[in-house]
């Protein structure tokens, strides 16, 4: 299939995933679309470790690294100069309980082992 999109980025299908998980970004850049890895949650030598990962396992077509910019952060909102310590500064300017039921990130997860399902259906 091929239409502006699939020509733009060079993929063959126009289908993009956006995943923190490696093995799918692998597997959708494999199937022919656009596996985008989301880096957010990754630490520096982490996120090195994931990418070679990817290239390994991709053959040389191109995948996406999502990477969040924002224009408009709460230390800039707060007056906060000095980041040294951003953590306590923010949790000292809101509410003591907070929950979450979200999953912890990548980074605070043990690494993944690569898969050893096999890789095609006979």
């Amino acid at each position: 299939m091929k239409n502006r999109l699939t020509e733009m980025f060079g993929i063959e299908y126009p289908l993009f995933a956006f995943s923190h998980c490696r093995d799918v970004v692998a597997a959708v850049t494999n199937a022919g679309g656009m596996g985008v890895l989301g880096a957010l949650a990754f630490s520096p030598e982490q996120l090195e470790l994931e990418l070679r990962w990817i290239d390994e396992h991709v053959g040389g077509k191109p995948y996406g690294v999502d990477v969040v910019m924002p224009v408009k952060t709460v230390d800039r909102d707060a007056g906060i100069a000095d980041t040294s310590d951003i953590g306590a500064k923010l949790r000292s300017r809101s509410p003591s309980r907070t929950t979450s039921r979200c999953s912890p990130p990548p980074s605070a997860r043990r690494p993944r082992r690569p898969s050893t399902r096999p890789t095609s259906r006979a």
